[in-house]
């Protein structure tokens, strides 16, 4: 039994003697962020970095590789890629067989196939161990891959080997897009007919580039261009209006303006040498042409157009819309946004599209418990009116908005649909037939913000009422008149004469 014993304690002590370096944990990463459109049309390089924590080393399984004439030693491992291929130069040969870099631990690559390459590795770098006089500098290799995306997605790379401190390990070098670039529009601006304001900034609009060079072309310049159709036409004269305000160019005969283009256009990513090009930047009444210069094309660039101000022109009726067209010169993917309409009021007041509901004359309705949250009162029994706020900033919704019923109706409770309603900001009165209301905005800070909100009613009738019940609405409200309900006895008495 003893020297069963001795015989355990020595298998022990020999696993335990093994070096920690036999144990070594590769590590990988992408070093550049690529983001590529799918086809071989958009090659991409992507740099990646094998690297081993300081204290570890690939100590075994080495061979001897001659480079220009001298023996180094290395290891094999084999890259496969997931979603891409190799690209490929003109002469149909892969771009990946030139990548031999001693100095970056690169002895060998051998691209076996579209997905498959062999690259060896140098064993030197991985197995530097510092003495205390001569610091380690990194214990990384760093390899470029030129390939293209086959399909939309993560673009993956995958490094095994056969040696045994090799551990498998992947990561993604690149992310392909179907379109170019997203273009998108933060809303749309309400001008009403007949109001004092004819002039209004549009929302901003964002241009965010999916590939990194997408927007650019080989100098490094991208150029963007607004299109406006519609009743409505830019602000171009100097000083007018917003920040970005013209200035005419009298020189031009064609009459376009130069625009303070750096408050025109933000760029929301690090592009910090980025200029524009006063030359070719210019604004006419229904277009608007910016280019920009020394975009850094290894960043997707990112471009939000603000401050352009817009105004009906005088065959601008109620329901016109404004559309701009944006577009680049060097990218495909074009679109035509909404960003303004014409309407007729600045606030609506609509019932719903419904049946009348029938209120019995003389029933109480009030079979509510008024403890309960308002969201959870018995069945209202009106349709629902729909204040809707069409420009931002029309209503004040601190000052007292008023629902007046007819004589003979009893207001018992409301049911405000509260979903964009501020909580206990909101608060009402109910005073028999007229309801009173404050701070009915939506739950934020922005005064812009559109009030839009339904309410309905728990209504009773006295025995004496018939008939439709209307509702007007006044305070801040415009004195709006609208049919909610109707009343009917719950039984009727006739008399007959007899022979």
């Amino acid at each position: 039994m003893k020297k069963k014993l001795a015989l355990l304690m020595a298998a022990i002590m020999t696993v335990a003697m093994v070096p920690m370096t036999a144990f070594a944990s590769t590590k990988m990463k992408a070093v550049d962020e690529i983001s590529t459109g799918v086809g071989e049309d958009y090659p991409f390089t992507s740099r990646v970095e094998l690297s081993v924590d300081d204290d570890e080393e690939i100590v075994d399984d080495v061979n001897t590789y001659k480079v220009n004439g001298i023996d180094y030693a290395g290891f094999e491992v084999t890259l496969t890629l997931t979603n891409g291929k190799f690209a490929k130069d003109a002469n149909d040969d892969y771009e990946m067989d030139d990548y031999v870099n001693v100095d970056k631990g690169i002895l060998d690559v051998e691209v076996e196939d579209d997905t498959e390459a062999t690259i060896v590795l140098r064993s030197y770098i991985y197995n530097q161990v510092s003495n205390g006089s001569t610091p380690i500098t990194s214990k990384a290799c760093v390899l470029p891959i030129e390939a293209y995306a086959t399909g939309t997605g993560d673009v993956i790379a995958t490094f095994t080997s056969n040696v045994t401190n090799f551990k498998t390990v992947k990561d993604v070098i690149a992310t392909a897009y179907e379109g170019d670039v997203e273009i998108e529009s933060e809303g749309v601006v309400t001008f009403v007919e007949d109001a004092s304001t004819t002039i209004k900034n549009i929302k901003d609009i964002t241009i965010t580039g999916l590939i990194n060079t997408a927007m650019i072309n080989d100098q490094n310049e991208a150029t963007i261009t607004l299109k406006l159709s519609g009743n409505y036409k830019f602000v171009t004269e100097p000083g007018q209006y917003g920040t970005w305000a013209c200035t005419v160019d009298a020189a031009d005969p064609r009459g376009y303006r130069e625009i303070g283009a750096d408050e025109f256009v933000k760029l929301l990513n690090d592009n910090t040498d980025v200029d524009f090009d006063a030359e070719k930047t210019y604004v006419e009444d229904d277009k608007i042409v910016v280019t920009l210069k020394n975009v850094d094309p290894s960043k997707v660039t990112m471009l939000r157009i603000s401050d352009l101000a817009i105004t009906p022109t005088k065959s601008c009726d109620p329901g016109d819309v404004a559309k701009l067209k944006v577009s680049g010169k060097y990218f495909d993917t074009t679109a035509t946004l909404e960003i303004a309409k014409m309407v007729e009021e600045a606030v609506t007041y609509t019932v719903e599209d419904d049946d009348l509901p029938v209120i019995w004359a003389g029933k109480d309705y009030s079979n509510y418990d008024t403890e309960r949250d308002l969201d959870d009162i018995a069945d209202p029994n009106t349709l629902e009116i729909t204040i809707e706020e069409n420009t931002g900033d029309i209503l004040n919704t601190s000052r007292k908005a008023t629902f007046t019923f007819p004589e003979g109706i009893e207001v018992v409770a409301i049911d405000v649909n509260r979903r964009e309603l501020p909580d206990p900001d909101f608060k009402y009165e109910i005073d028999e037939n007229v309801v009173t209301m404050w701070n009915y905005a939506k739950g934020t800070t922005e005064s812009t913000k559109e009030t839009d909100f339904g309410i309905k009613f728990v209504l009773n009738a006295a025995p004496t009422f018939s008939g439709d019940v209307d509702v007007t609405l006044g305070g801040e409200f415009d004195d709006v008149e609208l049919t909610v309900a109707t009343v009917k006895a719950p039984y009727t008495i006739e008399a007959k004469t007899s022979e």
